[in-house]
């Protein structure tokens, strides 16, 4: 492995108290099963954002850099058959665990089942955002027709998770109800076919 791969990554910091600032951070070591992302670019989501107000479940090890998704180049591979077939692939991650690094800053280490190619039909910036809500999307549609259920009921509908899930429960044949709360967002979900919309805030 070359030896003039980073040690450290300049990036976003989280301490104990959920204050931030930019700075540096050392890297770790790339194990068999790890991959060294350079990162292009990093989603945020609600998630995020609660995270970083410490309203979020998740367990990092502070200091930490936030981020629980984003896309890159791979730059370097552990000794495994699975990373090493990530060498220098354009991929999207999952951030998880409790000391990986996330995806607001340069560089990440990250196992390499929660690595995964970007087909060349994507740009970077689309992979950074191709599997939380998706695959939350995914799980809704799952869940409701392994239990038998026939509509689901959605708030916050105009959120790009919103968006995804009126084309998903059309295509499945799901009654999708969307809540939200302000017109202009009932007119962004007309515009791409969704019915049945509530407006809490008339």
């Amino acid at each position: 492995m070359s030896t003039d791969l980073p040690k450290t990554t300049n990036c976003v910091i989280l301490d104990e108290k959920n204050v931030h600032s930019y700075g540096e951070l050392p890297l770790g070591e790339i194990g068999e099963n790890h991959v060294l992302v350079k990162i292009h670019s990093a989603a945020i989501n609600p998630s995020d954002v609660m995270f970083c107000k410490g309203f979020y479940p998740a367990e990092k090890s502070r200091p930490c850099v936030p981020g629980f998704e984003g896309s890159g180049l791979v730059v370097a591979v552990g000794s495994s058959e699975k990373s090493q077939a990530l060498n220098g692939a354009n991929v999207c991650f999952f951030s998880s665990g409790k000391d990986t690094k996330g995806s607001w800053g340069e560089y990440t280490i990250i196992e390499n089942s929660s690595v995964f190619p970007i087909p060349q039909t994507l740009t970077l910036q689309e992979g950074a955002c191709s599997l939380v809500n998706p695959l939350t999307v995914e799980g809704f549609i799952h869940t409701s027709q392994e239990k038998g259920y026939t509509a689901i009921v959605h708030t916050a509908a105009a959120s790009a998770l919103g968006k995804m899930l009126v084309f998903a429960c059309k295509h499945a044949g799901i009654t999708l109800i969307n809540i939200v709360r302000r017109e202009e967002q009932v007119e962004i979900l007309k515009s791409i076919g969704a019915e049945n919309i509530i407006n809490t805030g008339e």
